[in-house]
């Protein structure tokens, strides 16, 4: 186990067994595996990054389990399918950011904040932050195929992306709408990551807690 409380190796032979059950599972186990390490700190970007960095090197130990001839095939399809399942996970933390942004917005903080702008940008740029920090984290003999899936999820469009920009929209809209914008402290806003994260827990409640995680 890592500094960052999460076994690395353990995730990779969880991965590993996933990626060779039927239908999505690998891509659920990935999801799931991304939030319970996201629900497990501050939900902010730098936080983001470390969690699919980990996740990344745990599902690059997955791949490079695989031998044989058709090794190669089989390695691009669980990068494929672990990335998507980065990405859903992704999403749920997207959700999260937004109602905690939203109760700002409610509370008529101005735009003209600069912290509360500051994570509006964060939020819109979770599909960069995707694929920046899963294309930093790829190991050598893998980057190749982790390249192949980085091109071909971007050219698809993330679903964290998507749904990142649409919600940041509706934030700029509804705060340059509203009638009486006020300043507010920054310590106020400094809590945003905290309620983000309960915000990610609460929507996860009575789901399995993952033993790789230091609680």
């Amino acid at each position: 186990m890592n500094k960052s409380g999460i076994d690395q190796q353990a995730l990779a032979t969880l991965f590993s067994q996933a990626s060779q059950e039927k239908g999505d599972q690998l891509k659920q186990t990935v999801s799931d595996e991304t939030v319970h390490a996201l629900k497990g700190r501050k939900l902010n970007q730098q936080n983001i990054r470390q969690v699919l960095k980990i996740i990344t090197k745990a599902v690059s130990g997955a791949a490079t389990q695989d031998s044989g001839a058709s090794a190669p095939a089989r390695q691009q399809a669980l990068l494929d399918g672990a990335l998507q399942g980065m990405d859903e996970g992704l999403l749920q933390a997207a959700h999260a950011s937004h109602q905690a942004l939203q109760q700002f917005v409610d509370q008529g903080v101005s735009l003209e904040d600069t912290p509360l702008k500051a994570l509006i940008d964060e939020l819109q740029a979770t599909e960069q932050v995707l694929l920046e920090a899963v294309g930093a984290a790829a190991p050598k003999d893998l980057e190749a195929p982790w390249m192949q899936a980085l091109a071909s999820l971007k050219n698809r469009g993330t679903e964290s992306g998507a749904f990142a920009t649409q919600a940041v929209a509706k934030l700029l809209a509804q705060a340059s709408s509203g009638a009486e914008a006020q300043r507010t402290e920054h310590p106020m806003l400094e809590s945003y990551a905290t309620l983000a994260s309960g915000v990610l827990i609460g929507m996860n409640a009575g789901r399995r807690p993952v033993p790789m995680l230091a609680r």
